[in-house]
């Protein structure tokens, strides 16, 4: 319209914008494919993904940048609270790209885990998981990992006396020994399963916790060949992570 004063986009805002779209639509990339979608220099790239990573809007791995969660804080603070499942899949799907194995998140109740969504691993075969069925609360991997998650009493008061339940031979059903695991979760901030609830297929998962309650449950899950023992801790400190910053970003935002 004439008339109308013409609209400026600094050309480093602009870039910055396209830069998030591109990695939204295209996955991980490497900063010289970047450039090329672009159709700019990789110099004068790299200048504005720096700025994106210190605020947390992108995150880079090795030779990949990838959306960081800063967006999904600034959405969460605009929006105000989400569904866990939202805040949670972006996580997921590191999760299942990085170990390539699937990832899970399930939300606790009384009768058990209700897993609310998953993220095949893509490499090979992968273990079955399907939305919406609910796990035992004491499927050994997220049963440790919940009851660590809570006060010592409150863990045994849940477990009470009776027997633990067996699912494999592999099963610890021992409460000496079960309780030994419950503590070391809670000390390293993930519990593992090793052929416990399924015959040759391992676990690893970590509490979400929001108000010093577990809220949901996150954890990786493949057969024996797909996550070694010398993967374990590498894994749980990535599941361990990936919770912290989930049960932040579903914190209850400050009036």
């Amino acid at each position: 319209m004439a008339g109308e004063p013409a609209r400026y986009r600094p050309p480093a805002v602009a870039r910055a914008l396209e830069a998030v779209e591109r990695l939204a639509e295209g996955g991980p990339m490497r900063l010289s494919g970047l450039a090329r979608e672009m159709g700019v220099g990789k110099s004068s790239l790299l200048g504005v993904l720096a700025a994106l990573e210190e605020a947390g809007w992108v995150r880079r791995e090795g030779n990949l940048y990838r959306l960081g969660e800063g967006l999904l804080r600034v959405a969460r603070r605009a929006y105000g609270p989400w569904e866990v499942g939202a805040v949670a899949r972006p996580f997921l799907e590191r999760l299942a790209e990085r170990w390539g194995v699937t990832s899970v998140l399930g939300v606790p109740r009384a009768d058990g885990v209700r897993i609310e969504a998953c993220v095949p691993g893509g490499r090979g075969m992968q273990v079955s998981v399907r939305p919406g069925a609910v796990l035992p609360l004491l499927a050994p991997a997220t049963g440790k990992a919940l009851l660590a998650a809570l006060p010592p009493e409150r863990a045994r008061a849940l477990v009470g006396d009776g027997p633990l339940p067996r699912f494999t031979d592999r099963t610890i059903t021992e409460a000496a020994r079960f309780w030994a695991e419950v503590e070391g979760a809670r000390k390293q901030g993930y519990a593992v399963d090793d052929g416990e609830y399924l015959e040759g297929v391992r676990a690893v998962a970590a509490a979400v916790t929001t108000g010093g309650e577990p809220a949901a449950l996150v954890w990786v899950v493949g057969f024996a060949a797909d996550l070694p023992r010398d993967m374990w801790d590498r894994v749980g400190g990535d599941l361990r992570d990936a919770a912290d910053l989930i049960g932040k970003m579903l914190q209850p935002r400050p009036a």
